[in-house]
């Protein structure tokens, strides 16, 4: 003889079995801070103007980049990344302030992928006291994430473009 669980049961057996939903984590994690839109001046248009470039050691090859990017950082912090001629850089936020001027001795690497939309800039100066990565669109939502570091103090920034 089979027997047949009404299927209006069913529920209650879940639940009772701890089935059903999962718990809702503690801490419950925190979300991407929302990035702050609309006061950069670098444009998605200027980037996708930018040279398909695979790997280039070039200091110049991140001036198709020259502008502002204004986001937040992780913590919720206005944060400004504005980009100079010759791959020289201004970075100010809440834990990270500094002027960086580049130099070909500098550890310099720039690609773009116009197919892809896809964007990476990475520089650090020749100590390593100094060192910047910018990732454009890695998410497929044009997001720029900027990364610096100063004498070894961090920060994240994530602008919308």
């Amino acid at each position: 003889m089979r027997h047949v669980l009404p299927v209006a049961l069913l529920p209650l057996l879940l639940a009772a079995c701890g089935g059903g939903t999962a718990p809702a984590p503690s801490p419950a994690p925190g979300p991407t801070p929302a990035p702050a839109p609309g006061n950069s001046t670098l444009t998605r248009a200027q980037i996708a103007a930018c040279p398909n470039v695979s790997g280039s050691p070039d200091v110049n090859a991140p001036t198709c980049l020259k502008g502002t990017v204004v986001g937040k950082t992780l913590g919720g912090e206005a944060c400004t990344l504005t980009i100079k001629d010759g791959g020289s850089y201004a970075y100010a936020g809440k834990t990270v302030t500094l002027s960086y001027m580049n130099a070909t001795e500098n550890f310099n690497f720039f690609a773009y992928s116009a197919s892809a939309d896809f964007l990476l800039w990475s520089t650090s100066s020749k100590d390593r006291s100094v060192g910047l990565k910018v990732e454009y669109n890695n998410d497929m939502a044009h997001r720029m994430q900027i990364d610096v570091d100063h004498n070894s103090v961090k920060e994240t920034c994530v602008a919308q473009l």
